[in-house]
């Protein structure tokens, strides 16, 4: 209640009590009566026989009341229980489509906010099938064109590939294309094609080394008349019309080993990270023609260079693009091999107008190279570190990734011009 400034008594009404909310009258307790206090007794009750016969008429007569009263309200009771019921039917009646209806209970407009406890509901994940998925769905979890899929199953039937197990050749290269494209734990997969773990890890391990051998027919290394047809105009119109070849070595994330001596081998100076490092050659057109095995991170690119083996590729008169890490060594420098590599800048105060501009035609033409290496790294199990258990497969990794990018569209789609 507000306070004003003044004060103004209120009278408070009392709530009227019928007979039946008094409740029983209070029990009255007995006390022990002295003789002296019976006689007294005794003499009141002379003296009060008059006035305890008129009290017991005025009792009788209010209990009769009270019955009467009792009745009259539960007549009342029952009539206006009936008038209710009929005033309801009444009104049932009189809707129609324009009128709201009265709900008991309220009802909530939405049920996005509602939570149910579903700690002991099992989790189901509806099976993967192949025949089920659209050209999208395959480009997604494969990263591969909907014919290439196809043509990959050719070749690995033409192989005499042999299939075992509940699952068939489709979802077996499916399941090896998921683990690699998306990057997928064991668990996971074996969730969504409802087997086990053990028989996921089974089928990749077998499916990798199918694909490896039916790779070895896809990562070629062209013929030099096959290089200069499908040569790019802008090789041609930036001088470099004889490049044969192009360089490039890239790293991989690596889990970090427990020896010492794989520790210090994979370690990388320049990511700060235990990695592993491969070499990739690809045609001017964009086509991968060789992926060298894996090494450690600490390993340089001429290192790798000399020991991969793919100098055995190359042949007297062929011209390779690079970038400035590599170095062509002395025996291929007098076969006629040439290595076209961007400009130093060493024991120079700047470079030359003609060397800054070969250097920037250099790489120009040297980026197609990266984006080769970027389609190897969009499957995800290169954004992970490679776990160290699985060192055997890695290279087998490496190499049917880089054979799975050949079977995508030219990474070059510039029209060749005479």
């Amino acid at each position: 209640m507000l306070n004003l400034g003044y004060e103004r008594k209120v009278i408070h009404g009392r709530r009227c009590l019928m007979r039946d909310d008094r409740g029983p009258p209070p029990v009255k307790r007995k006390r022990q009566e002295s003789p002296s206090d019976e006689s007294e007794a005794s003499d009141a009750v002379q003296q009060t026989a008059p006035h305890n016969q008129v009290s017991l008429k005025t009792d009788a007569a209010s209990s009769r009341l009270d019955a009467s009263f009792e009745e009259t309200t539960m007549a009342a009771d029952q009539q206006n229980s009936s008038l209710s019921r009929e005033e309801t039917e009444m009104k049932v009646e009189k809707k129609d489509n324009s009128t709201q209806w009265e709900l008991e209970e309220p009802v909530p407009d939405h049920t996005y906010a509602d939570t149910n406890d579903s700690s002991n509901t099992p989790l189901t994940m509806r099976s993967i099938h192949f025949q089920y998925l659209t050209p999208q769905d395959v480009h997604f979890y494969t990263c591969l064109p909907f014919d290439a899929f196809n043509k990959l199953i050719l070749l690995l039937r033409a192989n005499g590939t042999k299939v075992g197990g509940i699952l068939g050749l489709e979802q077996q290269l499916l399941l090896t294309l998921m683990r690699l494209r998306l990057g997928l734990l064991c668990g996971d997969l074996a969730r969504r094609f409802s087997i086990s773990i053990a028989t996921v890890s089974t089928i990749f391990s077998s499916m990798m080394s199918t694909l490896a051998k039916v790779m070895e027919d896809i990562v070629v290394w062209l013929p030099r008349s096959v290089v200069y047809d499908s040569m790019p105009y802008t090789f041609v119109k930036n001088g470099y019309g004889r490049t044969t070849c192009i360089f490039d070595c890239t790293e991989a994330w690596l889990q970090r080993p427990k020896k010492l001596m794989a520790r210090a081998q994979s370690y990388s100076a320049y990511k700060g990270s235990n990695t592993i490092k491969f070499l990739t050659v690809i045609a001017p057109n964009g086509l991968i023609m060789f992926v060298s095995d894996v090494y450690g991170g600490r390993a340089s690119d001429k290192y790798i260079v000399r020991t991969c083996g793919v100098e055995d590729y190359l042949l007297p008169g062929d011209e390779i693009m690079a970038d400035r890490g590599f170095k062509l060594e002395p025996h291929l420098e007098a076969q006629g091999i040439r290595m076209n590599v961007p400009a130093f800048t060493r024991g120079k105060s700047q470079l030359s107008e003609k060397e800054v501009t070969k250097t920037r035609r250099i790489a120009s033409l040297r980026i197609h190279v990266e984006r080769a290496i970027n389609r190897i790294k969009t499957y995800r199990i290169f954004k992970q570190a490679l776990p160290i258990k699985s060192r055997k497969h890695i290279n087998t990794i490496v190499f049917v990734c880089a054979g799975l990018c050949n079977l995508k569209g030219p990474l070059i789609k510039e029209q060749q011009e005479q």
